[in-house]
């Protein structure tokens, strides 16, 4: 159903790729620009469908097996981090389709523990953008809103059809009683908001790491969390705020990061895990990768979309630290957050976003050098590990899986946006074909669980949706309206309008002022 394609198109530019060079292609391939947008865009298309067609309303698809599984708490994940991606294709019936699914199978009333980290960036990520877009297109006068009737009525066709005996499974929840979209996205982000808020009651403000959906934070809990997984919810909090007037969420979020920040060490360098009770860090190794990447991004990414200037200069002060005390050679390793001393001289792959946001900082200089440096480990093996280490020249044992992680396609769409230098296309066409040719499986595109071997592991992630292969299909569309307009992405790629928020912001201001 996805494969209808949008009306963009882009340069021919042919490349060649020879197999000699790149071990694990396993023929020459010669495609053009347009080739491989259209080579990106079938990716979509047959990972969307085969996990509505084999794992919908699981949470994940299974592409060994053809089959489903829950990883998180059986809501359809992997459907809501894919809405804003069938959006981008500007596929207005399928959009319109899936978010019908999503308001009839998705709900959080339900007996399960949940990552808050996870939960936000994924689960209230994707419905706060699905849900601008839907406002915009769907409302009573929006431009699509006829597509989303007739979405309405099949669904509730189908659904008759499956109560009178047509054999439906129970799959769906009661559908919403408008034709027309109302903010039923919205509603549901606020239920599933209202739902982690527990787990920011403690006396530092930082928030546990897990939350029980319908009874809070789980007895027992430990007050130990990460970096990332705290202070990553200034974009969907405060983004609520601004939707919904709660000042409640922008509250907790902010609170959180400035009590992080509060505790960074006398070099303004970050640990990787404290105590949300004491507010001591049980873990004082500071980087950009696993467990603190995406703290540094909403400092950034939160400037970029609010305009608090309190966010960066917090990140000022951090990018400073990180540039003085991690970086090695266009490498960045881990150091001690007192001492500045290297701690573990390793790549970890979620480390490869860093270059994006230099490029969104103004530092394109320093994110071209760590570009063609970070690739060349995708060069080596076809993809990158988990974690390299950069002392031995070796894969760190354990750590030699490839899980369709975006970040190194996300770093070149930036790079390419900012200066379109064609280099960073074709370290994108590295991306591509080695995804295409070593994860393709008939119902879907799977892990590596080697880099070595490239042997397949049963999982599809739902970022590789939500994020691979977005900002792949973004690398080579030029006239996407994500590229011609002005955007922020939060870190699991879901896109939120900057010139939408400011005038949902001044209408609601003039409406205040006229009220009043």
């Amino acid at each position: 159903a996805t494969t209808a394609t949008t009306t963009t198109t882009t340069t021919a530019t042919t490349t060649t790729t020879s197999s000699s060079s790149l071990p694990w292609a396993g023929t020459t391939v010669a495609r053009t620009d347009a080739e491989y947008r259209g080579l990106v865009l079938e990716m979509i298309a047959q990972s969307y469908d085969m996990y509505m067609t084999h794992a919908f309303p699981k949470d994940e698809l299974c592409p060994l097996t053809c089959s489903g599984r829950d990883s998180w708490a059986a809501s359809a994940l992997t459907l809501v981090d894919s809405l804003d991606t069938l959006a981008m294709l500007g596929n207005v019936s399928e959009f319109a389709k899936a978010v019908r699914f999503t308001l009839t199978a998705v709900r959080f009333d339900m007996d399960k523990n949940v990552s808050v980290f996870e939960t936000t960036i994924r689960m209230l990520g994707g419905l706060l953008s699905a849900h601008l877009v839907a406002d915009s297109w769907f409302s009573p006068s929006g431009e699509h809103a006829a597509t989303y009737e007739a979405a309405t009525a099949d669904l509730g066709a189908r659904s008759s059809s499956e109560a009178n005996g047509g054999g439906g499974e129970g799959k769906h929840h009661e559908q919403s009683t408008h034709s027309h979209y109302a903010g039923e996205l919205l509603a549901l982000a606020v239920d599933l908001a209202d739902r982690l808020v527990p787990a920011f009651d403690t006396p530092t403000g930082i928030p546990f790491g897990t939350v029980n959906l319908r009874h809070g934070v789980p007895q027992g809990e430990t007050p130990v969390t990460s970096l990332a997984g705290a202070g990553t919810n200034t974009l969907e909090f405060v983004l609520l705020t601004r939707l919904t007037g709660n000042t409640t969420y922008e509250w907790l979020a902010r609170g959180a990061t400035r009590a992080l920040y509060a505790r960074r060490s006398p070099l303004s360098l970050l640990g990787n895990h404290i105590n949300s009770f004491n507010g001591l860090w049980t873990h004082e190794d500071a980087g950009i990768g696993s467990n603190q990447d995406s703290f540094f991004e909403y400092l950034l990414k939160a400037y970029v979309l609010f305009g608090e200037e309190e966010d960066l200069l917090m990140f000022d002060d951090l990018y400073r630290a990180i540039t003085r005390y991690m970086r090695s050679n266009d490498w960045y390793v881990d150091v001690n957050m007192q001492t500045g001393s290297t701690a573990l001289p390793w790549f970890t792959s979620l480390s490869a976003f860093w270059p994006g946001l230099q490029v969104l900082y103004g530092d394109i200089a320093s994110a071209t050098r760590t570009m063609h440096t970070f690739h060349t480990l995708w060069r080596r093996f076809g993809m990158v590990p988990e974690i390299y280490d950069l002392t031995k020249q070796v894969i760190v044992q354990r750590h030699d899986m490839y899980l369709l992680r975006p970040e190194m396609a996300e770093s070149l769409f930036y790079l390419y946006r900012a200066t379109k230098d064609p280099i960073f296309r074709v370290m994108g066409k590295d991306i591509i074909e080695s995804i295409y040719t070593s994860c393709w499986t008939p119902c879907g595109f799977a892990v590596i669980n080697n880099v070595s071997t490239h042997a397949l592991g049963n999982h599809m992630e739902s970022f590789f949706l939500s994020e691979t292969l977005k900002y792949l299909f973004l690398l080579f569309d030029d006239d996407n309206f994500i590229n011609q307009g002005n955007y922020v992405f939060n870190t699991e790629g879901h896109f939120i309008s900057v010139d939408q928020l400011h005038a949902l912001s001044a209408k609601k201001a003039t409406a205040s002022s006229s009220s009043s």
